[in-house]
């Protein structure tokens, strides 16, 4: 179990990140296509730049969450994320499957409405130094 933590840029949001092994928990992409789609609402919003935001139903586990994808593609970018309240705003999760670990990156929500493509490329590269390819 490492926890590692980053600022962003202009220090409003940090980045958590933990690494641990899979265990028994099903693959982050397995989830999306046969977990989450038993807890959604029907219909998806549009959100900026392709997104789509879906809601949780209300008494799932997930209740008071949505689920943010790329709507074109969703295993390209998706993330659950807490919806803002008066007491906090909304943070998001995404996990990926690095080798046999799980990685979850756990991120300010206004992250991704704003612009979804600069945290997926940003995800990406800190993966593939995380896990280099071929090692």
């Amino acid at each position: 179990f490492r926890r590692v933590l980053f600022r962003s840029a202009d220090a409003a949001g940090r980045l958590f990140v933990t690494i641990a092994g899979l265990g028994s928990l099903l693959p982050p992409l397995e989830r999306l296509h046969n977990i989450y789609p038993h807890y959604v609402e029907a219909q998806a919003k549009a959100g900026n730049e392709g997104l789509a935001i879906l809601p949780f139903r209300s008494g799932t586990p997930y209740e008071d969450e949505d689920l943010i994808y790329y709507a074109d593609q969703p295993d390209r970018f998706y993330a659950r994320c807490s919806r803002q309240n008066d007491v906090m705003p909304g943070t998001c999760i995404q996990e990926r499957l690095v080798g046999a670990a799980d990685v979850t990156l756990r991120f300010p929500r206004d992250w991704a409405e704003k612009d979804w493509h600069r945290v997926a490329a940003g995800f990406d590269r800190l993966l593939a130094q995380l896990h280099p390819a071929g090692q």
